[in-house]
């Protein structure tokens, strides 16, 4: 159920707050750069966005996003693909590998959306 309605004030302050905190997990490794953008976030800002809009998670081994019912929701602008194209291959979507990644995303996201919401 979406808490919050897909409106550009929202987005943007998702994806301003999606960057900062992806600024913060950078600067937990030792000697791992500052992050210019949102590459590399997809996952986390896919689990993100869908805990804050709804809607449902897609993606293909290159990239992930949220689609709703309004579109596609993204909140990395595509950082770090080549191509922002849209589709979903189900052959590859939730295999182990990406399922053991989406899980170890979810309590740091958690953490994310509530002091987000708050």
């Amino acid at each position: 159920m979406p808490k919050l309605a897909i409106t550009k004030r929202n987005f943007d302050a998702a994806r301003d707050f999606l960057y900062r905190k992806w600024v913060e997990r950078a600067a937990e490794e030792v000697g791992r750069p500052v992050p210019r953008d949102l590459t590399g976030a997809c996952k986390f800002a896919s689990l993100f966005a869908q805990a804050l809009f709804g809607g449902k998670l897609r993606g293909n081994e290159d990239h992930q996003w949220v689609e709703t019912k309004e579109g596609v929701i993204d909140l990395t602008g595509c950082a770090g693909v080549k191509r922002c194209v849209y589709w979903h291959d189900d052959e590859w979507w939730m295999n182990e590998d990406h399922k053991d990644s989406l899980e170890s995303c979810k309590p740091r996201v958690a953490r994310w959306v509530k002091e987000f919401l708050r």
